[in-house]
């Protein structure tokens, strides 16, 4: 299956197909991930595809926002996109680096990280990294809007990346002076993509914090994603979710809506928490 043509060339390749898709590797709420090889450069590439079934104005402005801002958050702990483009049929789709690995949750899930000291200076690491990405990513005006361990990739050689930007927040002219961030160093927008009124709730209710539970687009900033550091760090110590209902998105939102988390030594009484 390919997506585009090879761009005019002096020489040979020519007509080619360039990308080359590989099957599925996931799949999201709006968009799926495929792997994919480009055939100009010989390289192996990750490609995010808006679901074309639910291409709404908005969800479309939301999917090239991302784009624009990853092309921007130039880290090593964020994935560099390559290109943003359309498939054949005109489907918006990005190409970004491929990360060979595994999330945190599947990282959790078959190790015990805290079993011994080199579990615990392993699980510091990674959330010292996301913060770094993190951190970087406040001082350009940018809010990730979904940390949680779904979206932390440990690489093959240990590399931790901060995935999955398709819900950021650019923080207002307002929230860039209170947080000292100077317009110049801002991530830059098309303002056509930012929108004209509330997004409602967004993000992962078992992971949200209290304003992004009731909505409250104004009140979102930085603070917000060190919630989200808090909720990971409470993933790595109980291997639940702050605001876990068994799945029930209602009770989880309601949860995050009054702020209650059961302590960890109450989730996991065996446990000699550090």
């Amino acid at each position: 299956m390919s997506d585009r043509s090879t761009p005019p060339l002096d020489g040979p390749p020519t007509r080619a197909p360039r990308i080359e898709s590989q099957g599925e590797l996931a799949r999201g709420g709006m968009s799926w991930i495929r792997r994919v090889h480009d055939r100009l450069l010989e390289r192996d590439a990750a490609m995010k595809v808006l679901d074309q079934s639910l291409a709404h104005p908005q969800l479309l402005a939301r999917f090239v926002r991302e784009a624009q801002v990853l092309a921007q958050l130039d880290h090593p702990h964020i994935v560099p996109l390559y290109e943003l483009a359309t498939d054949d049929d005109g489907t918006p789709c990005f190409t970004m680096k491929l990360i060979e690995g595994k999330t945190l949750t599947e990282v959790v899930q078959e190790q015990d990280l805290l079993a011994d000291p080199r579990g615990l200076h392993q699980a510091l690491d990674i959330l010292l990294k996301v913060c770094d990405a993190l951190a970087f990513a406040h001082g350009r005006g940018v809010v990730h809007r979904d940390v949680k361990p779904d979206n932390v990739m440990i690489g093959s050689h240990g590399q931790v990346y901060l995935m999955d930007w398709g819900v950021v927040r650019l923080l207002s002219e307002e929230q860039l002076a209170k947080a000292g961030v100077p317009r110049e160093r801002a991530v830059r927008c098309d303002r056509a993509l930012e929108g004209d009124g509330p997004e409602g709730i967004v993000g992962t209710t078992s992971y949200m914090a209290l304003e992004q539970a009731w909505g409250h687009d104004e009140d979102i900033d930085e603070r917000t994603d060190v919630y989200g550091v808090g909720g990971l760090l409470y993933f790595i110590l109980t291997g639940r979710a702050p605001h876990a209902a068994g799945g029930d998105v209602l009770a989880e939102l309601e949860l995050a809506r009054v702020g209650y988390v059961k302590p960890p030594q109450d989730v996991v009484p065996a446990r000699a928490l550090p």
